[in-house]
């Protein structure tokens, strides 16, 4: 025995799903909904050729859809069926397909053939659904065919698979595929429920508004390329209201919650028994003054969406004008010593000097060269830098050291080596293993003279040193140390770490003394924070000095980022 369908509640709105899944209909017809399901048809399996097949439309079942109120359709294309073909007698004229898709679509066609009554519906207060699939287009011959062989064409037509609204046909939209999407916060309710239907959703297409569109339309979500693949058109004039979203399988979570609170809000006319009376509320019945407000929200939220604009354009434009910070982080090749050169210049060096471009300009080998020379002072450094995937092998740590021994004997003084390496480039730096370089390779660094560093390092002194004001005299000597070098600044003496940490203040146990009035820094992950000494004490007496070894408190206004061990260094 069969489930008999049960009658609807409510007998408005009518609803039509068109191509929607199974457990949509069932949760709207189980909320007394009155709903019924269509679609837009199939396309036929036929094998790739330059052969004409008939189109037939009597694939799609849209029985009703004129006096439907609101329209929920997938635009997504189905999978084809294998199915058989209607004859067609010599002469008869009708429509046509090539078969150099490897399938016969009528999806387009159909949709054109609703297009008149889904913009009418739309005019008349209604209201749609898509679930937007990519745009695509196909071709349609009308003409007659004779003996298989002959045909006849008198007219070409080309209809997509959004025509069914000239609204949507409008929409800029650019072909994509994948499942990152953002649904946007800033106070919008409706974006906070899309997100509970969300799970599984993928976005295959990104969409942009007509120009005269743009003031009508909210974007509820986006990908991770910020390219908005969610929204809502709504307008009086002409009166249009459409959500636009992504392939949803789950949105039948909401369906029930999104149409009693949405649409009824939207097109309250369509639901007189709807418990909330959301026409109470209408522009029509509202008090003047909130009709005022609400006008005075949308021109606050057109000037705020054109200063988030604004602000998106300076974001792309201080991301061109500074793309070596980035290439610090994931370069490699040409690209990296590029920006490495530019890094050391913007740290205060002054000569330095590409090889690789030298070694052209001389006519030597460039493959006997170092990548960078430094030539401000003495000793000159030669630099040999790599961005790598893994870890350096022992040569790529040491090759910098083969380089510095030959320009030693070639120019007869000392050259100090240093190698700059992007260790396991493709992973974010606080992913990466902490240190790149064998216990072994670090120990003889130190014997023969070599500097170890990665291009993460570079990135923080730049980083600190623009927060911070560190000059070329705190920064430049770090470059000419041995070993593995790390990005602490010439001007910063390591004291000891955060013993305790209190609301406003900090204990430490000093490896040396320091007065009041001192500078301290603290390294807070990455970046270093400076304070000054205001107070000393020690067992509760104030100092002028804190004491060696003594058990110190410092008076501070904010410690609400330090923890116990932190690093901490007096400031010269």
């Amino acid at each position: 025995m069969t489930d008999e369908i049960p009658s609807p509640k409510f007998a408005k709105p009518r609803m039509m799903l068109i191509d929607i899944d199974e457990r949509t209909d069932q949760c709207l017809r189980a909320e007394g909904f009155n709903v019924t399901t269509a679609t837009l048809g199939a396309p036929r399996r036929v094998e790739r050729s330059d052969n004409l097949y008939p189109v037939d439309h009597s694939w799609a079942d849209l029985s009703g859809h004129e006096e439907q109120e609101i329209l929920m359709i997938n635009t997504a294309l189905p999978d084809s069926i294998e199915s058989g073909f209607i004859k067609v007698a010599d002469g008869v004229e009708m429509l046509w397909q090539t078969a150099e898709q490897g399938e016969i679509d009528a999806r387009p066609l159909v949709s054109y053939g609703i297009s008149e009554t889904f913009d009418t519906i739309m005019e008349h207060g209604g209201l749609a659904v898509v679930f937007l699939g990519s745009r695509y287009e196909r071709t349609y011959l009308q003409g007659s065919m004779f003996s298989n062989i002959n045909f006849r064409d008198t007219n070409k037509f080309e209809f997509s698979s959004w025509s069914f609204s000239s609204h949507l046909e409008r929409f800029g939209n650019q072909r994509a595929n994948g499942s990152e999407i953002h649904f946007l916060n800033e106070g919008n309710a409706l974006s906070r429920l899309l997100r509970k239907g969300a799970e599984g959703s993928r976005y295959q297409t990104r969409i942009s508004p007509n120009y005269d569109q743009r003031d009508h339309f909210l974007p509820l979500a986006k990908d991770k390329y910020d390219n908005t693949v969610a929204g809502l058109l709504i307008r009086n004039d002409p009166m249009v209201a459409m959500l636009l979203l992504p392939q949803m399988p789950d949105f039948h979570v909401i369906a029930a919650d999104f149409i009693r609170d949405w649409c009824a809000q939207w097109r309250p006319h369509l639901f007189p028994f709807h418990d909330k009376q959301a026409w109470l509320h209408s522009d029509r019945y509202e008090l003047a003054s909130i009709n005022q407000k609400k006008a005075r929200i949308a021109i606050v939220r057109k000037e705020a969406d054109a200063e988030i604009e604004k602000l998106h354009s300076e974001i792309e434009a201080d991301r061109k004008a500074n793309a070596d910070w980035y290439v610090l982080l994931n370069g490699t090749g040409d690209e990296l010593v590029e920006a490495v050169m530019n890094t050391l210049r913007q740290l205060g060096f002054q000569d330095v000097v590409d090889m690789d471009e030298q070694a052209r300009q001389d006519g030597t080998e460039k493959n006997l060269r170092e990548d960078v020379q430094v030539r401000d002072r003495d000793p000159i450094l030669v630099v040999d830098i790599k961005g790598i995937v893994g870890t350096p092998a022992d040569d790529e740590s040491t090759q910098a050291q083969k380089h510095a021994t030959m320009r030693t004997r070639e120019l007869n003084q000392f050259v100090k080596p240093l190698t700059i390496i992007n260790h396991q480039r493709n992973l974010p730096p606080h992913e990466r293993s902490p240190e790149p370089y064998r216990p072994e390779i670090v120990q003889n660094a130190d014997d023969i003279g070599l500097g170890l560093m990665t291009t993460w390092d570079l990135f923080l002194l730049r980083r600190n040193q623009e927060r911070l004001g560190w000059t070329s005299e705190h920064v430049l000597p770090i470059f000419y140390r041995d070993g593995r070098i790390n990005p602490i600044p010439e001007h910063y003496e390591e004291i000891g770490v955060l013993a305790h940490v209190w609301k406003k203040a900090f204990g430490i146990v000093p490896s040396r003394a320091f007065p009041k009035g001192s500078r301290l820094a603290v390294l807070v992950g990455d970046l270093f924070h400076e304070l000054p000494v205001s107070e000393i004490k020690c067992d509760g007496v104030s100092l002028e000095i804190a004491p060696q070894g003594g058990n110190c408190g410092i008076a501070c206004n904010d410690t609400s980022q330090f923890r116990e061990k932190m690093r901490v260094f007096v400031v010269s």
